[in-house]
């Protein structure tokens, strides 16, 4: 179309995305990143890749790095050239446009547009980021289950205690890398993915660039989209919006035929007017000859500008006037005679009528309107052009007006970035807006609609709407993050600590001194994470060891190994087993058991059940013996013929125990346990970042010597069905990761870890000693809220008390304060 107007400039800037290509083990493959930083001093750009390793400078032209979407954008003639949209501006809308819509039903916090991105750029001195991250985190597990009552999600991501502000972002990279959509959000979402990475590097996820906080909220809302509230609350607006359309639709039929009755009724008027102003064809309206109609006209117009006065008529222009004014006069009382004043009234009523039915039509359609609008589960466009672009209007950037190219042609799997665009333009303020509409095609079958839409919406501005610019910003400029969320979350670790030391018995308090002297001296002030790493470690190790199944474990090994020095045991009987403790050795073993076999010492991962036969979980566990089926007398249970047996004994003895095998049964529990050690590498991995060739994150480092590269968020799901027990962990390969993880965590100086790290062992403690949170002297002197309704806000109680700082009663009476804290222990009562 020559005559269209063309926007086709390829712009490289803050934001723009691109894929670059990179090349490892001889393959090559593109990630994708975005535009961080532009120089034209230089001519490079700075690309970063989501995650918390260094940006890559490289120049604007360099052939490994390719620009996306921009294009090609057709504009109708003579349409005043928009403004290229923030780069994120559809991500924005997005997350405020949900916000807006579920904020009910997944209890999310209250915000504006402005809200939302000073948390994008300073998340860790947001409260509403923080609150939105928990409350979509809920509402994305809780969907799982919802949409699949088998899912599995960790009992420690969703806890009252252990998902908190100063934990949040350890619990959302678990649930984006490790949890149960993690595979499809690296195809779904790589982006998220790569935020993830570092989200829990500092406190409120600070590390993460706004941008990467955008993906990681839309991942999560995408999540959330199966919960049983949102399919609730969608389908009630369905029914509501069926509804009112049908109410709409029955009021509009109403209108019609009204308007037909009021049609019908002025025409009757009208034929009964004109048939009396005639009467019988001899008495008609006088009608004036054209001096007289220039005299009349003359006197009116002095009349309408207060000149009568002043007026110089002549008299021969009065007569006539007065003549004519007298002749209708008469022919007007003849008329009256014949019924004429009844037929005007009636004329009269009808047209009032006709314009109240109208009223009350556009009113009607206003208020359905309005209601459709509230409950609209998406945004619908406002319309679309002659070149099939879409318009979008949302109300929380209402002066803004954007524009959406189309998609490209069905079939084609990647547009093509020289025909088509998925960068957004827009226009500012109500002026821009009216030049738009002026320059659409009121005949065009869209365009007719589009300008009407945008129409409603330069009435709903008014004419005082002077704003040039839209709410969502330009650039989301990451800030420096401070040392005060830090310093709480460090605080949090604490009194976890702290919380786990009351609880302890004098047994474990000895044990405890024992392998740590200086622990009260630790917990009453930590210099930093490697102190706190320490504490919770031997704080685990002196309950661990308490616990009756340890002490029995831990005799059952000395024996073993008493066995093993014994004179002419073989040196090699344990030769080859790896993993965590190992639950047994072939010394325990009947003579006619061998150790010369291919699956001898391969780790395994089994189903348990329970007494009753039910499945309890799954437990992982070294195959340490073979029995040949000469010496078996075992029937196979597949082809009821001889068959071999392989004893595995499990890491956890004296929860499980052992198990004799058929050879099927050892290679799927081989392949499992093979499974979730693939899954557990694939998790820890991503902690190196996206992009190769990068340095890899301190979390890598080796700390144990096991076989395992754990990511401890991968073990929390492959042990997430088993069954709580007397143990402090559910198998020893958790309590392993868990130790890797604290240690880790204190390597990287990551205290949002760390804070994850203490609240679950703290959980895990109270449970084993048979304690709640309420038991704790630190317990909050108050009942428990349902989860994600917020009580009376702290906040505000914190700026009511420091505005009135004299407390009165409602009868106006002082009262003194009183300081709980400091009472709290002579002050048993709560009935008050």
């Amino acid at each position: 179309d020559d005559k269209c107007c063309i926007d086709n400039e390829m712009l490289c800037r803050v934001g723009t995305r691109v894929k670059m290509l990179f090349k490892t083990d001889e393959i090559e493959s593109k990630f994708s990143g975005f535009v961080s930083k532009c120089s034209e001093e230089t001519n490079n750009i700075s690309i970063d890749f989501y995650d918390e390793n260094p940006e890559w400078e490289v120049p604007k032209n360099d052939p490994d790095v390719e620009i996306l979407d921009q294009g090609l954008l057709r504009l109708p003639p003579s349409v005043q050239k928009p403004q290229r949209a923030p780069m994120h501006n559809a991500d924005v809308l997005n997350v405020a446009r949900f916000v807006d819509a579920f904020k009910l039903e997944l209890k999310l916090p209250k915000g504006s547009l402005a809200d939302l991105q000073d948390g994008l750029e300073k998340p860790d001195e947001s409260e509403f980021i923080a609150l939105l991250y928990q409350a979509l985190l809920i509402g994305a597990m809780e969907a799982a289950k919802d949409a699949n009552p088998n899912a599995i999600v960790p009992a420690a991501w969703l806890g009252d205690n252990t998902l908190s502000q100063h934990t949040w972002p350890e619990i959302a990279r678990r649930w984006i890398t490790c949890g149960p959509h993690a595979e499809l959000n690296k195809k779904r979402c790589p982006e998220a993915v790569a935020a993830a990475t570092c989200l829990s590097a500092t406190a409120g996820g600070a590390k993460s660039r706004p941008e990467g906080h955008l993906k990681l909220l839309l991942c999560l809302i995408e999540d959330c989209f199966d919960n049983g509230d949102i399919h609730s609350a969608v389908d009630k607006r369905v029914s509501i919006e069926h509804d009112t359309k049908g109410l709409r639709d029955e009021k509009v039929k109403d209108f019609i035929q009204e308007e037909k009755l009021n049609q019908d009724r002025i025409k009757t008027a009208r034929e009964a007017v004109v048939t009396l102003d005639e009467g019988d064809g001899t008495d008609l309206e006088p009608v004036p000859d054209e001096d007289t109609a220039t005299a009349i006209n003359l006197h009116e117009s002095a009349k309408n500008n207060g000149e009568v006065g002043a007026m110089t008529e002549s008299e021969e222009a009065s007569e006539l006037r007065v003549a004519f004014d007298e002749k209708r006069a008469e022919w007007k009382k003849r008329r009256d005679g014949r019924g004429g004043k009844a037929a005007d009234k009636e004329l009269n009523d009808a047209l009032r009528q006709e314009k109240k039915i109208s009223e009350q039509r556009t009113k009607a359609e206003t208020n359905c309107a309005v209601q459709l609008e509230k409950f609209c589960l998406r945004q619908a466009p406002l319309g679309m052009d002659r070149h099939r672009n879409k318009y979008w209007w949302f109300a929380c950037d209402a002066a803004t007006l954007y524009v959406e190219p189309p998609m490209p042609p069905s079939g084609q799997a990647q547009p093509d970035p020289s025909s088509y665009s998925f960068e957004w333009r827009m226009w500012c303020g109500s002026e821009a807006m009216k030049q738009l509409a002026d320059s659409l095609c009121e005949q065009g079958v869209r365009e007719c609609e589009l300008k009407a839409g945008i129409q409603k919406i330069i009435e709903k501005l008014g004419a005082e709407d002077q704003q040039s610019q839209s709410k969502v910003r330009a650039q989301l400029k990451m800030k420096q993050p401070d040392d005060r969320l830090f310093l709480l979350s460090f605080q949090f670790a604490l009194q976890e600590a702290r919380n786990i030391k009351e609880v302890l018995t004098t047994e474990q308090l000895q044990t405890l001194s024992h392998e740590l002297p200086d622990w009260q001296k630790i917990i009453e002030t930590p210099f930093d994470c490697n102190q706190m790493s320490k504490l919770l470690q031997h704080l685990e190790h002196a309950v661990h060891e308490s616990l009756s199944h340890t002490k029995r474990t831990n005799q059952r090994e000395a024996a073993s190994r008493a066995r093993a020095d014994a004179p002419g045991a073989e040196a090699s009987a344990q030769n080859g087993i790896e993993g965590p403790i190992a639950g047994g050795s072939a010394h325990d073993l009947p003579e006619e058991w061998q150790n010369d076999n291919i699956y001898v010492n391969q780790r395994v991962r089994r189903d348990v059940l329970d007494d009753k036969g039910n499945h309890a979980g799954k437990a992982n566990g070294t195959v340490v013996g073979y029995l040949p089926k000469e010496k078996a007398d075992f029937k196979s249970k597949q082809t009821n013929l001889d068959a071999a047996l392989w004893k595995v004994k499990f890491d956890d003895p004296d929860l499980v125990g052992s198990e004799d095998l058929e050879e099927y049964e050892v290679i799927q529990a081989i392949n499992d346990y093979k499974k979730m050690v693939d899954s557990s590498k694939s998790a820890a991995s991503l902690r190196k970042g996206v992009a190769p060739t990068r340095p890899a994150d301190s979390s890598s480092v080796d700390v144990g010597g096991s076989e395992l590269v754990y990511d401890e968020g991968a073990i929390d799901m492959a042990e997430a069905s088993n069954k709580v027990t007397g143990a402090l962990w559910t198998s020893a390969m958790q309590r392993e990761a868990w130790r890797r993880e604290v240690e880790s965590a204190a390597l990287s100086n990551s205290v949002v870890r760390v804070c994850y790290s203490a609240s679950v062992l703290c959980e895990n403690v109270l449970r084993v000693m048979g304690k709640t949170r309420n038991d704790l002297t630190t317990a909050p002197r108050r009942t428990r809220t349902e989860r994600g309704k917020r009580p009376r806000d702290v906040t505000d109680v914190a700026m009511f008390t420091s505005v009135f700082q004299n407390t009165v009663t409602d009868g106006g009476r002082r009262v003194k304060r009183v300081n709980y804290a400091e009472n709290g222990n002579n002050d048993s009562d709560d009935s008050d």
